[in-house]
């Protein structure tokens, strides 16, 4: 399967230095719309463009962390958004699962494999979607 790669990225982390090995993996899996940011509300300011797919990083705040996601889910119910958690914390991605997130990356050193296993996953999606819209499409067109 042909991966998509004109998907909007954001990607939300207190720790540039791993922002910035994050953003390098998508750019040499063929991802350019990539845009980061260390504060979680400020990309969602007006004038920022709404992305497809976010990853997060909730850091030590795990409150704020689950207040952000609600808060992207409730006005844009349709984005992925992807939490990056440690090994340890479980409770993050229950939570984060409940409310709304798509999937959760470990951060390891297999995160290339790991993110592109994500993208796969968000691609499957968008085909099954896509595939479900046309039938419908061609149901109503057939019954009218």
């Amino acid at each position: 399967m042909q991966l998509k790669k004109d998907y909007k990225i954001y990607l939300l982390d207190d720790d540039m230095f791993y922002i910035n090995i994050f953003q390098q993996h998508l750019f040499n899996l063929g991802y350019h719309d990539v845009s980061t940011f260390s504060d979680p509300f400020a990309c969602f300011e007006k004038g920022n463009p709404v992305p497809d797919i976010v990853f997060y990083d909730n850091g030590v705040d795990f409150l704020k962390g689950l207040e952000v996601l609600k808060k992207i889910k409730r006005q844009t119910p349709d984005i992925y958004m992807i939490f990056l958690c440690w090994p340890e914390d479980v409770e993050t991605v229950i939570q984060s699962l409940k409310y709304g997130a798509f999937d959760y990356l470990v951060k390891s050193e297999n995160d290339v494999q790991n993110i592109e296993l994500v993208l796969s996953k968000i691609n499957r999606v968008q085909e099954l979607l896509q595939k479900n819209n046309a039938i419908r499409f061609n149901r109503f067109q057939t019954n009218n």
